[in-house]
């Protein structure tokens, strides 16, 4: 079983009845403990439909507040799984898993503050999400059923090949029987092709990308074939040795220019990249999305 570090930090809500009634949503300790000095005291939580909701964090208490409306847009009644994304920046992504082990189908809608139209959430733009729950110290089998509701939306295209990533950064590769609907997992494997290279692109670290605040680091347009793959969003996972990290890379409002955006704070601190260093990322042969990087030091002389 190979280990390719954590992807991004995560954290998941079973909400109760209860809950559903309350405008505060406890944060695990852990988490806090880890983040409290990062997150922004306001931020929004982020729908695959763009609802984004205001919430405010109450580092005191270890709670997210405001989220009353987010349980009322989306009907939610007790029972869902809240899977919260955070990648070091201002916002988090939040994923509603329903009582079936399946994402809930989004209600096409916006925040009531919002003025722009939701976006359209479908398996190709973005994936879908589902659930498995194991008793801690019970047996675990090799195989998994898939949730029904899951499989509705998604078999026609799942691949006879998938690799799994756990949070922690081991990664698993299975096999799915179309006739069973199940996974298997059957050996361990890498995120990343050690064959033929395939598309790439570098970056030199300037001044700018250095910044407490930086709004993004700019991908030449040499390399726009790859940026257009990737279109106006999306997400690409980067390894070293056994980290690994997931960057936002967007167009810019010009639409001239790819950057990356969420992800990278927590990416140069995690490399300590210097002024002047150089970041080479390489791209497995059959996959634009995973990358690793290397970092090429500037000499003392070329100061």
């Amino acid at each position: 079983m190979e280990a390719c570090g954590l992807i991004c930090e995560k954290f998941a809500k079973l909400l109760s009845p209860s809950d559903v009634s309350s405008d505060e949503m406890s944060i695990p300790p852990e988490f806090c403990f880890k983040y409290d000095d990062r997150m922004a005291l306001a931020f929004n939580l982020i729908l695959r439909t763009g609802y984004r909701l205001p919430v405010r964090f109450n580092p005191d208490k270890g709670t997210l507040d405001g989220l009353l409306p987010l349980y009322r847009d989306l009907g939610l009644n007790g029972g869902e799984l809240l899977v919260l994304e955070y990648y070091g920046r201002f916002d988090m992504n939040l994923y509603v898993i329903g009582t079936n082990s399946s994402e809930i189908d989004y209600p096409h809608m916006v925040h009531d503050l919002q003025t722009c139209k939701p976006l359209k959430v479908t398996l190709a733009n973005g994936g879908w999400r589902f659930t498995i729950y194991v008793d801690l110290g019970a047996e675990f089998d090799d195989e998994i059923d898939l949730p029904q509701e899951f499989m509705d939306v998604s078999a026609t295209g799942f691949p006879l090949w998938a690799r799994m990533i756990l949070s922690n950064g081991k990664v698993f590769i299975g096999t799915y029987d179309r006739d069973r609907q199940l996974v298997e997992i059957v050996f361990p494997g890498t995120p990343t092709s050690n064959g033929e290279r395939g598309y790439g692109f570098e970056i030199p670290v300037h001044h700018s990308h250095m910044l407490k605040f930086c709004h993004g680091v700019d991908i030449s347009r040499e390399y726009k074939d790859l940026c257009n793959v990737w279109g106006r969003r999306n997400y690409i996972n980067v390894y070293s040795g056994e980290s690994a990290w997931r960057l936002q890379v967007r167009k810019r409002s010009d639409w001239k220019r790819t950057t990356i955006h969420d992800g990278w704070l927590e990416f140069r601190e995690s490399l300590g990249l210097q002024v002047g260093a150089t970041l080479v990322f390489h791209c497995a042969k059959e996959s634009c999305y995973h990358f690793s990087v290397t970092v090429i030091k500037q000499e003392p002389d070329d100061i």
